[in-house]
């Protein structure tokens, strides 16, 4: 089981009747009030045990750095933005 960015990945491969394989993968987190879940399983049929488990693997990540939380930007300064809006500030400012 990989670990990766403080969460557990399961990787569950699955052969097929038609020889293909697909995986399935859960992902396990500690939040502040318990165990978090997430399932899913990778797209598509893959001819071999490994080409399933590095899809999963892949799509497994993809979630997880979708549930990291975004950088936020600092905050631009005051006079950038007026610089940037100049022309239609003071086209705002004709109407009033």
């Amino acid at each position: 089981m990989p670990d990766y960015a403080q969460r557990t990945i399961k990787l569950t491969p699955k052969r097929h009747g038609d020889e293909t394989w697909s995986c399935a993968y859960r992902i396990s987190e500690i939040s502040s009030t318990g165990w978090r879940f997430h399932k899913g399983h990778s797209y598509g049929n893959f001819g071999s045990r490994e080409e399933a488990e590095t899809a999963g693997l892949k799509e497994a990540k993809r979630i997880v750095d979708a549930l990291e939380p975004l950088m936020h930007r600092p905050w631009a300064k005051p006079s950038t933005v007026f610089r940037n809006y100049e022309n239609r500030i003071r086209k705002f400012l004709a109407w009033s």
